[in-house]
This record gives C-alpha cells, sequence and structure tokens, in this order.
C-alpha cells in the first residue's frame, strides 16, 4: 500500500454530515489512537464504530458518535449476512479508518475485503507503528488481487514451519569452540518486550549475567507500542535485533538462522511457545551447539481460549530440538510433558528470581501514594492485584470477592493494576457489581512495585500461570497475599501460603476474609514468605542456576 504526499490535517468538505467509519479491530489503546487520528482529519463529521455486540459504552466513550453493531465475536466479509452487507452498503460513508496491530497488509485480509465491499469515497489504514497510509477507493481496491495471492502464501506458512521443524531435528550442531575461549556467545529471542512475566525475568537474567563472561544480545519478534520491560534493563551493552518478518513464521525461522548464522552464538536461550519453536528451529538450523527453550504457562490456554490445531504439534516438535528444556513451577514440568509426549524428568525447574534490592520500599509513603492514585480515604483497606487485563488472569473472581467482602467490611478498597483487552468489560462488570467509587483501574504503570508497597492485602485469581511475577514481588514486599492454586503459585506461597481453588469464590473470599480480620497472624505469615523467597527466588540464585545449565550443555556437546 502506497503512502500519500497528503498532510494529517482537517479535510474541508461541503458534505459534512456524511460519515467516517471506523473500525473496531484492535486493541483499545490503538482504537483510541485511530479515534483521535480520524477526529483531527475530521473534526465536523460523524465518527462511528463498526464492532461486533458488547462495546457501545465502551467506544461511545472512546470518542465516537455513534456504533453500528455486528453479530459474532469477530467481524469480517465471510462473517457477514447478505442482509446485514446491504444495510452497511446502503450507506455512503465518506472515510473509512482501519487501526491495524500489525504492518503486515495481509494479516487484516478479511478486513480489507470487507471495506471493498462497501461504499466509500476514501480508505485510511493505521498500520501498527507505521505512518498512516491514505488513499482512494479504486486505488485500495486494485491492490487486494496481490494481497490475497500473499494471503495464500501465508496460508501454506505453518505447513512449511513444520517441515522446518522437521528438518532441523536432524541437522548436527556444530562442534562447541575450545572453553577457554574469552567470552560464551549468547542469543535471547522472546516475541516483543511488552508487558509481561517473561519480559520482567528476561531482564533480570541480562542484568545478571556476567559481562566479562558472556556476550549477550536480544532478539525479539516485533517492537511492541511500549516496549513495556525496557525499563527493568540496566545494561547498555546488550545489541537488540527486530525481526523484519514477523508474522511469518516460517520466514521468521529463516531470518533467525541467518542471524545466528552470522554471530556464531554458543546458546540461544529462547521465552514463550512461539519462540520456543521458531527461534529454537531457527538456532537448529544454524547449528547453534546448545538451545535452551523456556515454558512459561500452562497448555491449558492453548486447550482453551487461544486454540489452533497446529499449537500441540509445533511444541512437540519443537520440544525435540532442545538441548535442555526448562519451566519455572513444578506443576508445569508434569503439565508439559504431557502436552509433547516427553518424560517429565526431561524437563529441568529453574524458578523466577528478582532483584530483592528493587523492593527496599518504604510502606507508609507507598500507603500514601496508593490513596492518592486510587482516590480512596485514608481509613480504606486496599486490596489489589496486579496482571494483564486478559481472560486467563480472572479478574471477574476477584471484582465478585470484592462485592462479597464489601457487604461486611464496606471499608475495603480494590485497586487493580494493569491494562489489557478486557479492561472496558471489567469496569463495566464492576458496575454492575455495585463497585462503583470503591475499586480503581489504574492501568498500567512504571512504579508497580511502590503502589504494590501500599497494599493491605494482595490477590492473584488466575486460572493459568507459570511462575507468577506480580505474586513474588507482593511477597518480597511483604504484602499478606493470597493466590488460586494453579502453576507456580504454591511454589512462591510456600505450605503455609493461603491458596484457593481455581475459580472458587467462597474460598477466595474467606482466604482475603482471614487476611483482612486478622492483620497480625497475616503480617506473620507474610514475614516468613519474605524470608523464604530471599533464600530461594533472587535473580542472583536464578542466573546461576541459568548459567550452569548453559556450561553443563556446552560441556556435553564438546565432549559429544
Amino acid at each position: 500500500m502506497q503512502n500519500t504526499a497528503r498532510d494529517i490535517a482537517p479535510i474541508a468538505d461541503s458534505a459534512s454530515s456524511r460519515r467516517v467509519l471506523i473500525l473496531r479491530s484492535c486493541r483499545p489503546a490503538e482504537f483510541a489512537g485511530a479515534v483521535r487520528f480520524a477526529r483531527l482529519r475530521h473534526p465536523d463529521r460523524q465518527l462511528v464504530a463498526l464492532s461486533h455486540a458488547g462495546h457501545r459504552e465502551a467506544l461511545i466513550a472512546a470518542g465516537v458518535d455513534d456504533v453500528i453493531e455486528l453479530p459474532g465475536l469477530r467481524f469480517g466479509i465471510h462473517r457477514l449476512s447478505p442482509l446485514k452487507l446491504q444495510q452497511l452498503r446502503a450507506e455512503r460513508f465518506h472515510e473509512v479508518v482501519i487501526p491495524q496491530m500489525t504492518a503486515a497488509a495481509e494479516v487484516h485480509l478479511n478486513l480489507y475485503w470487507l471495506v471493498a465491499a462497501l461504499r466509500v469515497d476514501r480508505v485510511a489504514v493505521l498500520p501498527g507503528s507505521q505512518p498512516p497510509q491514505l488513499q482512494g477507493t479504486w486505488a485500495f481496491r486494485r491492490q487486494l488481487p496481490l494481497l490475497s495471492i500473499r494471503g495464500l502464501v501465508d496460508f501454506v506458512d505453518v505447513p512449511l514451519l513444520l517441515t522446518l521443524l522437521l528438518l532441523a531435528r536432524v541437522m548436527r550442531p556444530r562442534r562447541v569452540e575450545a572453553s577457554n575461549q574469552t567470552k560464551r556467545r549468547v542469543l535471547h529471542i522472546i516475541p516483543s518486550l511488552g508487558l509481561g512475566g517473561a519480559q520482567r525475568q528476561l531482564a533480570e537474567v541480562v542484568n545478571s549475567t556476567p559481562p566479562d563472561k558472556y556476550d549477550v544480545h536480544l532478539l525479539v519478534f516485533a517492537a511492541s507500542s511500549t516496549d513495556f520491560s525496557r525499563q527493568w534493563l540496566t545494561r547498555d551493552d546488550v545489541q537488540v535485533t527486530v525481526l523484519k518478518h514477523w508474522p511469518r513464521l516460517s520466514y521468521s525461522m529463516f531470518e533467525i538462522a541467518a542471524h545466528c548464522r552470522k554471530h556464531r552464538y554458543d546458546v540461544v536461550h529462547t521465552w514463550l511457545c512461539l519462540a520456543n519453536a521458531v527461534g529454537g528451529g531457527g538456532a537448529r538450523l544454524a547449528r547453534v551447539p546448545c538451545v535452551v527453550t523456556a515454558v512459561r504457562s500452562l497448555s491449558l490456554w492453548k486447550q482453551t481460549w487461544y486454540r489452533q490445531w497446529w499449537y500441540r504439534p509445533v511444541d512437540v516438535l519443537g520440544a525435540r530440538l532442545a538441548t535442555a528444556i526448562t519451566v519455572n513451577a513444578r506443576a508445569l514440568a508434569a503439565d508439559f510433558a504431557w502436552w509433547t509426549w516427553l518424560r517429565s524428568d526431561l524437563i529441568h525447574v529453574v524458578h523466577n528470581g528478582l532483584d530483592p534490592s528493587q523492593f527496599l520500599v518504604d510502606r507508609r509513603a507507598s500507603r500514601t501514594d496508593l490513596l492518592r492514585a486510587a482516590g480512596a480515604p485514608d481509613t480504606a483497606i486496599i486490596v489489589g492485584t496486579v496482571g494483564r487485563l486478559a481472560v486467563e488472569k480472572d479478574h471477574k473472581l476477584f471484582l465478585r470477592v470484592l462485592a462479597d467482602v464489601r457487604r461486611t467490611r464496606p471499608d475495603v478498597h480494590g485497586v487493580v493494576i494493569g491494562d489489557g483487552p478486557l479492561r472496558e468489560e471489567l469496569e463495566t462488570c464492576a458496575v454492575s457489581l455495585g463497585l462503583s467509587g470503591a475499586i480503581s483501574f489504574l492501568g498500567e504503570r512504571h512504579d508497580v512495585v511502590r503502589l504494590m508497597a501500599g497494599l493491605d492485602a494482595f490477590m492473584l485469581p488466575s486460572i493459568i500461570e507459570g511462575f507468577p511475577n506480580a505474586l513474588l514481588e507482593a511477597v518480597f514486599l511483604g504484602v499478606p497475599s493470597i493466590a488460586s492454586h494453579v502453576g507456580g503459585c504454591r511454589d512462591v506461597l510456600g505450605d503455609e501460603g493461603r491458596t484457593f481453588a481455581v475459580g472458587d469464590d467462597a474460598g477466595a473470599r474467606a482466604a482475603l476474609a482471614a487476611l483482612i480480620d486478622d492483620p497480625a497472624v497475616a503480617s506473620a505469615v507474610a514475614d516468613r514468605a519474605r524470608r523464604r523467597a530471599l533464600e530461594m527466588f533472587t535473580a542472583d540464585h536464578t542466573t546461576r542456576t541459568w548459567l550452569t545449565l548453559y556450561e553443563r550443555c556446552l560441556t556435553e556437546a564438546f565432549q559429544s
């Protein structure tokens, strides 16, 4: 798609009554940016959002004037009935704005064909972090056949990925160079540097890796809109490379292989499932001696919410390319062994670790800051949770428990720190539960630790987890904590920690009430959990474990 020379500025047009249509085809932050873009260009026109049902209030709040709702959870031309398409075509839109989450046009082909079927004067595409692309309808439609061909090429992307993984399986790693070399070359591969526990752990490992012994590089699949975890990187000598061919899996594997051959890495350390497969496969194609993969979450999310037919075969093949497979909690070893048909004794447990010095916070000053941010009274009991606002974190349970507890303890005030695709839905849910004025959604913050230190109690209600960094942070801060009994939550809290069954409102309420009703006992339990964490879950301890694993794998490769 070609950029035009037109500046992004208001467009004068006598037919100011015609409307601008904005597709709700992205995350809330990108949609809000699309609304600002459209309002700047068309200050006098009516902005209309095209969305599936259930988001009218949030879209109106984002700045649109009207909403056209479609049935189902997603929309594209192949999902519309002829009657609905005819209704959409009955109105001529002055412009359609297509916010994209990536710059790859063919990934959004279903939206393009939908727009091509409408009666519009011009089209504005907002391709991720790239500059806006503006063009007339005829030029927009003319590119669709070529995009469709590229889309068909991408249709074979996954089969080609599986073929490459089979090929990588028979590639023999190159011989390890002599161990008396000055530095080992290590490449970390991760999908993005956005907000997440894996990103935080990668930063801790990179920061703690001795620069005199290891030359560390970092490769990410795509630059996110925030690159949130860069705040945790304290080293400025780490080379960061962003892939050019993501989200095409097979192309990305070839690109990773070329990158690994160029730099002759001794160790490639991958983080999260797609990086484990695509990154591990690329490293094997380049004959890297040691490939360490890091599984960070239960397989439940692949079975339940984000199902794709190829997830399991990719994991099965990718796991057999690794020199060492690691998980970050005991519960994940058995789960991943079942998922990939491996023996659990072949999987190493490497717990997360954080730098304790980052949690030396004045809790009284933090409480003052938190009360101010939340708009809560000084006498409030602040119960909080931290995490991405997504289905697997089960924030709705947190809201239900909070509403239930407040029936007997109206002084309890809830705080939710984090952002994500469910924010609008959760805010609506809070209102329906009667929590208006009793809960604060603080969004994505760079002062999370300082705010967490001001909590009276912390709850992690997740449905799935690996080893939860947010829970470990609360423990390091000495905040009394409860969590669902899933993944590594029991690893963090210890056997005496207060956990409840996944989705168990009554159990979560009882656990929270115990913290609130007996703060002395809760503080004593929190202190014991903190001392245990200082022994087992520091960044230095975890990094030593990783480096020992690297050297063991390299020694075995050298001997073979």
